[in-house]
């Protein structure tokens, strides 16, 4: 009997052990494994107005996590007329797991987009300077 008790409190206090301190039942780390890889944009808006049809021919987004949830990103755009700019940087998750922090390099410009991922399809939404963006991504 006091040996199926002692199990049982073992069994216990690992199994708690485990949970309490197992980072992959972190939000942020569950967002930063599931936004890990590349992303191919199918919209891009400004206000409402699909940017994909008028400036860019092709927009791709990669993020490479790092640690817990933190990681690189680069965006390469594609305009109509061949030009091909990239921005990267480093991102953040935030503890829930819906914010997304983008710090571009080398001038450490921040921006804060939610973020939503479902299955393969990735939504970003910011507020930037007054304007409101909407991305819709499709993993590659």
């Amino acid at each position: 009997m006091k040996m199926h008790i002692r199990s049982g409190i073992l069994v216990l206090l690992l199994s708690s052990f485990l949970f309490s301190s197992c980072s992959i039942f972190d939000a942020d780390i569950r967002f930063a494994n599931r936004l890990e890889g590349e992303w191919e944009v199918k919209s891009f808006t400004e206000d409402g107005v699909e940017m994909m049809q008028f400036d860019f021919n092709r927009i791709q987004l990669e993020f490479e996590k790092y640690s817990k949830g933190e990681g690189d990103f680069t965006f390469t755009y594609t305009f109509y007329d061949g030009d091909i700019i990239s921005d990267f940087g480093e991102y953040t998750v935030d503890e829930k797991g819906t914010n997304l922090e983008l710090t571009y390099a080398p001038n450490s410009y921040v921006e804060n987009w939610d973020m939503d991922i479902q299955k393969d399809e990735l939504t970003m939404e910011s507020v930037i300077d007054q304007y409101k963006y909407i991305i819709k991504a499709e993993r590659d």
